[in-house]
């Protein structure tokens, strides 16, 4: 499917012609579709993580708070407790805030085994650092939702044939609602269908874990500054 499919289905469910195009279409119709579409997708990009939008990033580690290669350029969101420092083999902690950072930083860096990190004025900060070359791994949530007839992925819709990695049937839905919304039709019922659809959906993107009620996963970590292992003999 693409977005002008995409449209043209919703158009079917309103009881509207269909459009030979829609990008750049002077039709207000067209346009508010097109707008619906752009909307739907980045609020479900945003929702949700979907395992299509699931990307892993490294960089190498320079020997300050600021890392300017931390993130890349499609970044919209970390997963949380994803990121390690495989140089170290230890998990990196955080985003910590504000007063959390500020109480490492009083901290020597000799005394803290394990890295924290935070965003501050859009820049990725790590705390102390006594050396450079260590590589950070981590999964984060792209921004780019659709992909172009060419490859290459975007935060929007920018021509009929640009296609959603979300599911397009679910994109129909959610502007069929917005649309009978702005011309002050009845909503309830599509607005629950979308609803319950998005659930479906969601629910069966990445199949879900069985949780243990004590608390532990696969990966399991000590308390920051508690060492993995060499513990002193106290006898």
């Amino acid at each position: 499917m693409t977005l002008l499919t995409t449209v043209n289905d919703t158009c079917g469910m309103l009881g509207i012609a269909p459009f030979d195009t829609v990008v750049g279409n002077p039709n207000k119709t067209a346009q508010l579709l097109y707008a619906f579409a752009n909307v739907t997708g980045t609020n479900l990009m945003q929702e949700y993580d979907w395992q299509v939008l699931i990307r892993e990033y490294s960089f190498t580690t320079t020997a300050a708070n600021e890392q300017p290669d931390a993130m890349p350029a499609d970044w919209n969101r970390f997963l949380d407790q994803s990121m390690f420092n495989r140089t170290q083999m230890r998990q990196i902690l955080g985003p910590i805030d504000p007063q959390q950072w500020q109480a490492l930083k009083a901290v020597p860096a000799t005394l803290l085994p394990w890295l924290a990190f935070r965003r501050r004025h859009d820049e990725y900060l790590l705390t102390s650092f006594a050396t450079s070359g260590n590589l950070i791994a981590y999964e984060y949530v792209t921004e780019t939702w659709v992909i172009g007839p060419d490859g290459e992925g975007k935060a929007r819709y920018t021509a009929d044939d640009d296609a959603s990695l979300i599911s397009e049937p679910l994109i129909s839905l959610g502007i069929r609602w917005m649309y009978l919304e702005r011309n002050g039709l009845d909503y309830a019922e599509p607005m629950r269908q979308y609803t319950n659809r998005k659930q479906s959906v969601a629910s069966g993107d990445k199949g879900n874990p069985v949780l243990d009620a004590g608390g532990y996963g696969a990966t399991s970590f000590n308390y920051p500054n508690i060492p993995l292992g060499n513990w002193p003999n106290w006898t």
